[in-house]
């Protein structure tokens, strides 16, 4: 599975609080489009199903050294 963003505005970075006050430059080059690629699996054992999820996010910034890489486990029981 692969999904692609467009990001208007990233507010964790871009904005700091009482910026109006601050004599700092908080200009943050941001990427316009990302992507995240995913793959997984699940095994299903009676009412239990474990989810295993590999997730590559390309770079958000373009002074970001490298891309995200994280994994994802979801357990879950139906009753």
């Amino acid at each position: 599975m692969m999904t692609a963003r467009c990001i208007a505005l990233l507010i964790l970075i871009s904005v700091m609080p009482f910026s109006a006050m601050a004599e700092v430059d908080n200009r943050v080059d941001k990427e316009p489009f990302t992507a995240d690629i995913m793959a997984g699996f699940s095994f299903i054992f009676s009412r239990f199903k474990m989810s295993y999820v590999y997730v590559y996010r390309t770079k958000e910034l373009e002074n970001q050294q490298k891309a995200n890489i994280f994994g994802t486990i979801t357990v879950s029981f139906t009753y």
